[in-house]
Protein backbone atom coordinates (compact mmCIF):
# COMPACT_ATOMS: atom_id res chain seq x y z
CA UNK A 1 0.00 0.00 0.00
CA UNK A 2 2.44 2.39 1.27
CA UNK A 3 4.67 1.71 -2.59
CA UNK A 4 1.34 2.20 -3.98
CA UNK A 5 1.15 5.80 -2.36
CA UNK A 6 4.55 6.39 -3.42
CA UNK A 7 4.09 5.53 -7.08
CA UNK A 8 0.76 7.85 -7.07
CA UNK A 9 2.93 10.70 -5.89
CA UNK A 10 5.94 10.13 -8.29
CA UNK A 11 3.18 9.96 -10.98
CA UNK A 12 1.66 13.41 -9.81
CA UNK A 13 4.97 14.64 -9.77
CA UNK A 14 5.15 14.05 -13.13
CA UNK A 15 2.68 15.04 -14.38
CA UNK A 16 2.59 18.33 -12.68
CA UNK A 17 6.39 18.87 -14.12
CA UNK A 18 5.03 17.56 -17.44
CA UNK A 19 3.23 21.02 -18.36
CA UNK A 20 6.59 23.43 -16.96
CA UNK A 21 8.95 21.39 -19.57
CA UNK A 22 6.46 21.95 -22.40
CA UNK A 23 6.20 25.68 -21.53
CA UNK A 24 9.84 25.70 -21.12
CA UNK A 25 10.95 23.89 -24.57
CA UNK A 26 8.16 26.28 -26.38
CA UNK A 27 9.50 28.84 -25.51
CA UNK A 28 13.54 28.31 -26.38
CA UNK A 29 11.88 27.06 -29.99
CA UNK A 30 9.70 30.45 -29.70
CA UNK A 31 13.54 32.14 -29.09
CA UNK A 32 15.69 29.82 -31.25
CA UNK A 33 13.04 30.44 -34.23
CA UNK A 34 13.65 34.36 -33.87
CA UNK A 35 17.27 34.21 -33.46
CA UNK A 36 17.57 32.42 -36.28
CA UNK A 37 15.04 35.18 -38.35
CA UNK A 38 17.00 38.11 -37.17
CA UNK A 39 20.10 36.50 -38.10
CA UNK A 40 18.47 35.98 -41.64
CA UNK A 41 17.17 39.27 -41.73
CA UNK A 42 21.10 40.73 -40.88
CA UNK A 43 22.58 38.66 -43.50
CA UNK A 44 20.05 39.63 -46.63
CA UNK A 45 20.83 43.35 -45.31
CA UNK A 46 24.74 43.02 -45.33
CA UNK A 47 24.35 41.09 -48.77
CA UNK A 48 22.18 44.20 -50.25
CA UNK A 49 24.35 46.86 -48.65
CA UNK A 50 27.27 48.12 -51.34
CA UNK A 51 28.78 49.62 -48.66
CA UNK A 52 28.94 46.45 -46.69
CA UNK A 53 29.22 43.71 -48.74
CA UNK A 54 32.47 43.87 -50.24
CA UNK A 55 33.89 43.99 -46.72
CA UNK A 56 32.06 41.32 -44.95
CA UNK A 57 32.44 38.65 -48.02
CA UNK A 58 35.94 39.15 -47.46
CA UNK A 59 35.69 38.51 -43.71
CA UNK A 60 33.41 35.30 -44.58
CA UNK A 61 35.63 33.69 -46.85
CA UNK A 62 38.83 34.57 -43.97
CA UNK A 63 37.04 32.73 -41.73
CA UNK A 64 36.19 29.61 -43.71
CA UNK A 65 39.83 29.16 -44.72
CA UNK A 66 41.38 30.13 -40.85
CA UNK A 67 39.07 27.43 -39.69
CA UNK A 68 40.67 24.91 -42.54
CA UNK A 69 43.79 25.19 -41.46
CA UNK A 70 43.14 25.32 -37.54
CA UNK A 71 42.96 21.83 -37.18
CA UNK A 72 46.05 21.15 -37.93
CA UNK A 73 48.35 24.17 -36.68
CA UNK A 74 49.27 22.64 -33.67
CA UNK A 75 50.55 19.03 -35.26
CA UNK A 76 52.27 21.32 -37.29
CA UNK A 77 54.51 23.38 -35.49
CA UNK A 78 55.25 19.80 -33.42
CA UNK A 79 56.04 17.72 -36.59
CA UNK A 80 58.76 20.41 -37.07
CA UNK A 81 59.83 19.61 -33.91
CA UNK A 82 59.12 22.91 -31.27
CA UNK A 83 58.92 22.73 -27.86
CA UNK A 84 56.12 23.91 -25.70
CA UNK A 85 58.05 27.51 -25.08
CA UNK A 86 58.62 27.96 -28.42
CA UNK A 87 55.01 27.67 -29.44
CA UNK A 88 54.69 30.00 -26.41
CA UNK A 89 56.79 32.29 -27.71
CA UNK A 90 55.17 32.58 -31.46
CA UNK A 91 51.73 33.62 -29.52
CA UNK A 92 53.22 36.47 -28.24
CA UNK A 93 54.97 37.51 -30.94
CA UNK A 94 51.77 37.17 -32.86
CA UNK A 95 49.66 38.52 -29.72
CA UNK A 96 51.94 41.65 -29.96
CA UNK A 97 52.14 42.10 -33.60
CA UNK A 98 48.18 42.25 -33.00
CA UNK A 99 47.97 44.97 -30.31
CA UNK A 100 50.37 47.32 -31.42
CA UNK A 101 49.84 48.24 -34.88
CA UNK A 102 45.82 48.86 -34.00
CA UNK A 103 45.90 52.32 -33.49
CA UNK A 104 47.85 53.35 -36.94
CA UNK A 105 44.81 50.68 -37.98
CA UNK A 106 42.66 53.06 -36.86
CA UNK A 107 44.19 56.18 -37.58
CA UNK A 108 44.07 55.23 -41.79
CA UNK A 109 40.56 54.07 -41.62
CA UNK A 110 39.53 57.18 -40.07
CA UNK A 111 41.92 59.53 -42.54
CA UNK A 112 41.65 57.02 -45.87
CA UNK A 113 38.47 55.03 -45.43
CA UNK A 114 38.13 50.91 -44.41
CA UNK A 115 39.03 49.68 -47.90
CA UNK A 116 42.61 50.42 -47.33
CA UNK A 117 43.40 48.75 -43.75
CA UNK A 118 41.07 46.04 -45.01
CA UNK A 119 43.10 45.03 -47.89
CA UNK A 120 46.73 45.67 -46.26
CA UNK A 121 45.53 43.55 -43.42
CA UNK A 122 44.15 41.00 -46.17
CA UNK A 123 47.71 40.99 -47.75
CA UNK A 124 49.46 40.75 -45.11
CA UNK A 125 47.70 37.32 -43.77
CA UNK A 126 48.17 35.87 -47.00
CA UNK A 127 51.90 36.45 -46.98
CA UNK A 128 51.82 34.85 -43.43
CA UNK A 129 50.21 32.09 -44.11
CA UNK A 130 52.15 31.27 -47.48
CA UNK A 131 55.49 31.41 -45.28
CA UNK A 132 54.66 29.49 -42.57
CA UNK A 133 53.88 26.93 -44.87
CA UNK A 134 57.00 26.43 -46.25
CA UNK A 135 58.70 26.96 -42.88
CA UNK A 136 61.48 25.07 -42.09
CA UNK A 137 62.52 25.76 -38.57
CA UNK A 138 61.67 27.96 -35.79
CA UNK A 139 63.37 31.40 -37.25
CA UNK A 140 60.73 30.39 -40.35
CA UNK A 141 57.66 30.34 -38.12
CA UNK A 142 59.09 34.37 -36.29
CA UNK A 143 57.99 36.53 -39.27
CA UNK A 144 55.18 34.32 -40.19
CA UNK A 145 54.00 34.80 -36.72
CA UNK A 146 54.38 38.44 -36.76
CA UNK A 147 52.70 38.90 -40.24
CA UNK A 148 49.59 36.72 -39.00
CA UNK A 149 49.54 38.92 -35.81
CA UNK A 150 49.88 42.75 -38.23
CA UNK A 151 47.67 41.08 -40.93
CA UNK A 152 44.73 37.87 -40.03
CA UNK A 153 44.58 39.21 -36.01
CA UNK A 154 43.31 42.85 -37.41
CA UNK A 155 41.24 42.06 -40.13
CA UNK A 156 38.23 40.92 -37.85
CA UNK A 157 38.61 44.17 -35.97
CA UNK A 158 38.84 46.44 -39.07
CA UNK A 159 36.00 45.08 -40.26
CA UNK A 160 33.79 44.86 -37.36
CA UNK A 161 35.11 49.21 -37.11
CA UNK A 162 33.74 49.28 -40.75
CA UNK A 163 30.25 47.24 -39.83
CA UNK A 164 29.75 49.25 -36.73
CA UNK A 165 30.69 52.85 -39.16
CA UNK A 166 27.89 51.96 -41.43
CA UNK A 167 25.49 50.66 -39.65
CA UNK A 168 22.55 52.84 -37.44
CA UNK A 169 22.97 53.01 -33.75
CA UNK A 170 19.21 51.61 -33.04
CA UNK A 171 20.81 48.62 -35.02
CA UNK A 172 24.57 48.94 -34.63
CA UNK A 173 24.59 45.66 -31.57
CA UNK A 174 22.41 42.75 -33.41
CA UNK A 175 24.73 43.84 -36.78
CA UNK A 176 27.86 43.04 -34.66
CA UNK A 177 26.74 40.21 -33.18
CA UNK A 178 25.47 38.72 -36.01
CA UNK A 179 28.76 39.28 -37.73
CA UNK A 180 30.37 37.39 -34.69
CA UNK A 181 27.80 34.30 -35.18
CA UNK A 182 28.71 34.24 -38.76
CA UNK A 183 32.18 34.31 -38.05
CA UNK A 184 31.77 31.56 -35.66
CA UNK A 185 29.65 29.28 -37.92
CA UNK A 186 31.65 29.71 -40.73
CA UNK A 187 34.98 29.42 -38.88
CA UNK A 188 33.22 25.46 -37.53
CA UNK A 189 32.00 24.68 -41.07
CA UNK A 190 35.59 25.41 -42.33
CA UNK A 191 37.20 22.89 -39.58
CA UNK A 192 34.34 20.59 -40.83
CA UNK A 193 36.10 20.50 -44.33
CA UNK A 194 39.56 19.17 -42.94
CA UNK A 195 38.38 15.62 -42.72
CA UNK A 196 37.22 15.76 -46.62
CA UNK A 197 40.18 18.02 -47.78
CA UNK A 198 42.91 15.62 -46.69
CA UNK A 199 40.94 12.66 -47.59
CA UNK A 200 41.31 14.44 -51.14
CA UNK A 201 44.91 15.12 -50.77
CA UNK A 202 45.74 11.77 -49.87
CA UNK A 203 43.46 10.51 -53.30
CA UNK A 204 45.70 12.89 -55.04
CA UNK A 205 48.48 10.93 -53.51
CA UNK A 206 50.09 12.84 -51.10
CA UNK A 207 50.87 10.31 -48.62
CA UNK A 208 53.21 12.22 -46.38
CA UNK A 209 51.43 14.10 -43.19
CA UNK A 210 53.92 16.58 -42.88
CA UNK A 211 53.59 17.99 -46.78
CA UNK A 212 49.57 17.48 -46.18
CA UNK A 213 50.10 19.82 -43.25
CA UNK A 214 52.03 22.21 -45.47
CA UNK A 215 49.35 21.97 -48.49
CA UNK A 216 46.38 22.80 -46.16
CA UNK A 217 48.04 25.87 -44.24
CA UNK A 218 49.05 26.92 -47.40
CA UNK A 219 45.93 27.14 -49.09
CA UNK A 220 44.84 29.80 -46.53
CA UNK A 221 47.14 32.01 -48.44
CA UNK A 222 44.63 32.16 -50.94
CA UNK A 223 41.55 32.62 -49.10
CA UNK A 224 43.26 35.93 -47.70
CA UNK A 225 44.39 37.31 -51.24
CA UNK A 226 40.95 36.66 -52.17
CA UNK A 227 39.94 39.98 -49.93
CA UNK A 228 43.39 41.57 -51.03
CA UNK A 229 42.77 41.11 -54.77
CA UNK A 230 38.74 42.34 -54.27
CA UNK A 231 39.93 45.06 -52.54
CA UNK A 232 42.71 46.46 -54.93
CA UNK A 233 39.95 45.51 -58.04
CA UNK A 234 37.13 47.59 -56.08
CA UNK A 235 39.27 50.58 -55.66
CA UNK A 236 40.40 50.39 -59.13
CA UNK A 237 37.09 50.21 -60.40
CA UNK A 238 35.85 53.07 -57.84
CA UNK A 239 38.69 55.66 -59.37
CA UNK A 240 38.26 54.67 -62.75
CA UNK A 241 34.25 55.36 -62.10
CA UNK A 242 34.70 58.76 -60.60
CA UNK A 243 37.67 59.94 -63.16
CA UNK A 244 35.37 59.55 -65.80
CA UNK A 245 32.29 61.14 -64.18
CA UNK A 246 34.47 63.85 -63.35
CA UNK A 247 35.58 64.15 -66.82
CA UNK A 248 32.01 63.94 -67.81
CA UNK A 249 30.67 66.35 -65.31
CA UNK A 250 33.04 68.99 -67.41
CA UNK A 251 32.23 68.31 -70.51
CA UNK A 252 28.65 69.03 -69.59
CA UNK A 253 29.65 72.26 -67.66
CA UNK A 254 31.43 73.38 -70.67
CA UNK A 255 28.39 72.09 -73.30
CA UNK A 256 26.15 74.37 -70.87
CA UNK A 257 28.77 77.49 -71.09
CA UNK A 258 28.61 77.33 -74.57
CA UNK A 259 25.69 77.52 -74.44
CA UNK A 260 24.84 80.16 -72.58
CA UNK A 261 27.99 82.28 -73.83
CA UNK A 262 28.77 80.82 -77.75
CA UNK A 263 31.57 83.21 -78.30
CA UNK A 264 33.13 82.11 -74.65
CA UNK A 265 36.72 80.22 -75.16
CA UNK A 266 36.35 76.69 -73.12
CA UNK A 267 38.92 74.10 -72.57
CA UNK A 268 37.58 70.31 -71.94
CA UNK A 269 40.08 68.34 -70.01
CA UNK A 270 43.88 68.95 -69.30
CA UNK A 271 47.22 67.56 -70.51
CA UNK A 272 46.16 66.98 -73.85
CA UNK A 273 42.75 65.30 -73.29
CA UNK A 274 39.83 67.17 -74.94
Amino acid sequence: EISGQGSARELGATRARSPAMGACLTSLLSLSREALSDQWQVFCCMRRDPRLITAVCIFWVERVGGGLGAPVAPYFLLALGLSAPDIGLLSTVSLVCLVLPAPLYGWIQDRHGPLYTIMVSSAACALGCGLRGFAQNFWWLLPSAALAGFGGGNLVSTISAHVATETPPARRALFLSALAVQGAVLRTCGQALYVPWDGTLQLCGLTERLLRFRVTLSVCTFFCLFGALQLALTLTLTLTLARSAYLEWIRETAHLIKGLAPNHMVAVGSEGQG
